[in-house]
């Protein structure tokens, strides 16, 4: 079999368009997260911040200026990300 007649038997390879994957945080652009402080009394809620990405920098932001536990909340897929102090953990 030639070379032409296997591309007429077989999708040609270069023309097949890979999925493209997205990260987290660009996968939740638009969605709305809500941040939690954690406190002796439950959690207390500070605000809601639209996509991912500016949650976790908003949450980082709020951990400097006054210490303590935070979480990022999504309605659809619950705890999203945790911050105590300086350190930041994905869930």
């Amino acid at each position: 079999m030639t070379l032409m007649e296997s591309e007429m038997h077989e999708p040609n390879l270069r023309s097949r368009q890979m999925p493209m994957t997205e990260s987290t945080e660009d996968a939740t652009m638009g969605s709305t997260f809500d941040i939690f402080k954690a406190t002796v009394d439950g959690p207390l809620w500070i605000e809601a911040v639209e996509g991912l990405r500016e949650a976790k920098e908003r949450m980082a932001r709020l951990a400097v200026t006054s210490p303590g536990e935070y979480f990022i909340h999504s309605q659809e897929k619950g705890i999203m990300a945790r911050q105590a102090h300086e350190w930041a953990d994905v869930v």
